[in-house]
């Protein structure tokens, strides 16, 4: 196995818990009590968020995800090494999409609810094709 292979792999596994960090973190800011966690989902008491705790608390796995991808990425654009954090950048809104659709929900309704999610989703795609498509078109 190439040396990318073997970061590649556990870096994106590594996210879905990643992402779900976020949320416990904001939880237990918010004072939620945590009933349960799993690899890729955090039950909590939500009934003690107000609306604009229960945004933040939704968009913490995305934080939490794509601000550090962010801030990685920055200093290593000009390195071999780029590639490593812009795969969390990538990852992030489509990991995320649940999340946007459930804010969506509750602010406005199914419309916008259906729209951040799909944007999430599209955002995600666009950025794995056009990753892929430098890897195939970058010169050896």
């Amino acid at each position: 196995m190439k040396l990318k292979q073997k970061i590649v792999i556990p870096l994106l596994l590594s996210s879905v818990p990643v992402h779900e960090l976020g949320h416990w973190l904001f939880a237990r800011y918010f004072g939620a009590g945590v009933v349960m966690i799993w690899f890729n989902f955090v039950v909590v008491d939500e009934t003690v968020f107000s609306t604009l705790q229960y945004i933040i608390f939704k968009l913490g796995g995305f934080l939490i995800t794509f601000v550090p991808a962010l801030i990685f990425t920055i200093p290593l654009k000009d390195t071999p090494y780029c590639r490593y954090p812009v795969l969390w950048l990538i990852a992030s809104p489509g990991l995320a999409a649940h999340d946007f659709y459930d804010i969506g929900l509750m602010i406005s309704g199914q419309f916008l609810a259906r729209s951040l999610s799909f944007l999430a989703y599209a955002l995600t795609g666009v950025g794995c094709l056009v990753t892929f498509w430098r890897d195939i078109h970058e010169p050896k």
